[in-house]
């Protein structure tokens, strides 16, 4: 969950929208449960969390643009 955290953070810094700011908590708050929603370059989409795993779901918005949020996450894990 870290890795998260710190991809919300950078989210964050860059303009992204999250209302929900339990994440940066040490139990991470709603990340785990429900998840956090971000809007962030005309896409909205929801981190969910296990506490090994993450899972990225697109609320709205343009399809490409999301798919390439999806590869810069993907690219900034290894």
């Amino acid at each position: 969950m870290p890795y998260v955290s710190g991809l919300l953070e950078w989210l964050e810094e860059n303009g992204a929208i999250i209302e929900n700011n339990s994440w940066k908590t040490e139990s991470y708050g709603s990340l785990v449960e429900n998840g956090i929603e971000v809007e962030f370059e005309s896409v909205t989409f929801l981190f969910t969390c296990s506490y090994e795993n993450f899972i990225i779901n697109r609320v709205k918005g343009n399809k490409e643009k999301f798919w390439g949020l999806c590869e810069l996450f993907k690219d900034t894990e290894s």
